[in-house]
């Protein structure tokens, strides 16, 4: 499992680091110079991206990423700005396990997340075949601190592809993505029930609206919260967020209605008449037009699922020119007349 570290981790941190790099049978000269640099401060987690390997809530490796805003010098050398994979260790019980594969495809993942697309290292030399082998470029050596040793100097490019990037933020916090799916699969529910509600009711359309409101908002708020943190979330304003969402819902609120249309339900019915069937209410609706025709004939039944909502099936439509009644036949039929006639007997349900 990676997560974020905790400051708290500092000296778990430092004790891994220099462990990891003993593993390389350097002298102890060397290992003296390493562990005054390899130490990980609770302010350096604080400043910086630190992700921990949890195994049996046990840290056996971790990574640090460091974003260099102007070109540095240490030790007389110019160290270019950037996005730096500062540190990478792993427990050296665990080198070769595949752990550290794991973490650099993490590391790659909240590159391309933050849409980086190139990141700088500085590796210990006994780990640069492992670098280039995931893709980087060893393009020079930099001066040790340490007489006669060198450190490479690697890139990797980071393409970005806007698929990716969707994919993996959604699958990044389980959370965020019911957050951002949930208003989503809202509106494609609405889309394929809209043929059986009457969303021309002022009470319906102010519910579907107010629920995808508050979805979009929500998600909005909590993708923001989840993947920038309390102190980028004070950078965008929610009043912003509201008002942005309000022309965007009131364009999908206008599909859906021409999708209604569409189908063949005009939002303009007017009902001329109702008969009761084994407790169902059947309505015959005359409609100015909609994209069938110039007029049309619709005979719905009509259930009150909540005050306001009205669930619909439409059992009988036609083009004619008015004179169309519906009569009660028995109990489990609905006849269709013109101008008195019987045209159709419709069976229905008890």
């Amino acid at each position: 499992m990676i997560i974020k570290a905790h400051p708290s981790y500092a000296k778990k941190l430092t004790k891994l680091s220099i462990a990891s790099k003993s593993h390389w049978d350097y002298s102890d000269e060397e290992m003296a110079v390493f562990e005054t640099e390899l130490q990980i401060t609770e302010d350096y987690i604080y400043k910086n991206d630190v992700w921990v390997y949890k195994e049996d809530d046990v840290i056996i490796a971790y990574y640090s990423t460091q974003t260099k805003l102007t070109d540095t010098f240490e030790t007389n050398v110019k160290i270019p700005k950037g996005y730096w994979l500062d540190h990478m260790f792993v427990d050296p019980k665990y080198i070769g396990t595949g752990i550290g594969a794991k973490l650099f495809t993490h590391f790659v993942d909240q590159c391309t997340l933050k849409e980086i697309n190139k990141a700088l290292i500085l590796a210990d030399p006994n780990a640069v075949d492992f670098y280039i082998k995931k893709g980087a470029l060893h393009k020079k050596d930099f001066p040790s601190s340490i007489e006669n040793r060198k450190i490479p100097y690697l890139e990797l490019s980071i393409e970005l592809n806007n698929s990716v990037k969707i994919v993996k933020w959604l699958s990044t916090n389980s959370l965020r993505k019911i957050g951002i799916t949930f208003p989503i699969a809202l509106l494609f529910a609405f889309l394929f029930i809209s043929p059986s509600f009457d969303f021309t009711q002022p009470l319906v359309g102010n519910i579907f609206f107010a629920f995808s409101l508050i979805g979009f908002i929500l998600s909005t708020v909590l993708s923001l919260f989840l993947s920038k943190g309390p102190a980028k979330l004070i950078k965008f304003p929610l009043a912003p967020i509201a008002l942005l969402s309000f022309p965007i819902l009131i364009f999908i609120s206008l599909d859906i209605l021409e999708l209604i249309k569409s189908r063949g339900v005009d939002i303009s019915l007017v009902q001329r008449q109702e008969v009761e069937i084994s407790n169902k209410a059947y309505r015959l609706y005359e409609t100015s037009g909609s994209r069938k025709s110039d007029f049309w004939v619709i005979v719905r039944e009509e259930t009150t699922v909540f005050p306001g909502i009205v669930h619909c099936t439409t059992v009988y439509e036609e083009k004619n020119d008015g004179g169309t009644t519906i009569q009660k036949g028995d109990d489990t039929t609905l006849n269709i007349l013109f101008d008195g006639n019987l045209k159709k007997a419709i069976t229905i349900g008890k």
